[in-house]
């Protein structure tokens, strides 16, 4: 399967938080696809997933197995994708960052918050801050996703050639 420049972020900023990723490649630098990733705002943030319902959670559910990287097992890869994405939003204690952020947003909400500029902005800088993370986090999730629904897609179409393209990572 290729995946885009974003999923090789994904797997440079697993390694980068002191995860112990060594030698993943779930790529072809070669070839790049647009996501078409919607960012959201923080309240109006919706579980994503893959057309017929699958998340990073039911993924890591399956336990599908992960093989040596030069396997062609489709799910292989995507388990140890969901795996990382989940160690991301573990390292990142993800429950209490979307607390945090819908405190937050509230209190940006409320009317009279500019009547003290320098607390408004520390309010806004933490929240784009967390922000920012969490839209990092759903960008590999829906890449993730797309990814998995052109393979299906592939495979009802008995579509060959794409199927091959995109089962190698």
């Amino acid at each position: 399967m290729v995946f885009s420049s974003t999923i090789q972020s994904l797997l440079i900023w697993v390694v980068d938080f002191g995860v112990g990723a060594t030698k993943m490649r779930f790529w072809d630098p070669g070839i790049v696809i647009s996501s078409g990733v919607r960012l959201f705002g923080s309240n109006s943030a919706t579980e994503s997933s893959t057309s017929d319902g699958l998340t990073v959670e039911r993924i890591l559910g399956n336990q599908w197995a992960i093989l040596d990287e030069n396997g062609s097992d489709w799910k292989s890869h995507v388990s140890a994708i969901a795996r990382s994405i989940h160690l991301i939003k573990k390292r990142l204690q993800w429950k209490k960052l979307m607390v945090k952020l819908d405190q937050l947003s509230a209190e940006l909400d409320k009317p009279h918050i500019w009547d003290d500029p320098v607390h408004t902005g520390k309010i806004s800088h933490e929240h784009g801050s967390l922000m920012g993370k969490v839209k990092e986090v759903k960008a590999f999730e829906q890449e993730l996703y797309e990814h998995i629904d052109m393979v299906k897609l592939a495979r009802d179409e008995g579509d060959a050639v794409l199927e091959s393209v995109r089962s190698r990572f």
